[in-house]
């Protein structure tokens, strides 16, 4: 079943990396939020939740795919 209403929100392979030496926070993080729905965001320590949420709220800037 195709849903009729556009996600509320689209992540489509999301890569960040604070220091381009360093391996990347986020490498290919994808999901869509829509509308009705509940994401949890689960992850250990410093596996990139927080930077997420920056990129989300477009305090930083993706390397590599899109959101919106």
């Amino acid at each position: 079943m195709v849903d009729a209403e556009p996600p509320l929100l689209s992540v489509e392979g999301v890569s960040f990396a604070h220091d381009p030496a360093e391996p990347k926070q986020l490498d290919g993080v994808s999901f869509v939020l829509r509308r009705g729905r509940t994401l949890g965001i689960l992850g250990a320590n410093e596996c990139g939740k927080t930077t997420l949420g920056q990129l989300l709220l477009g305090r930083l800037a993706p390397g590599a795919g899109r959101s919106g």
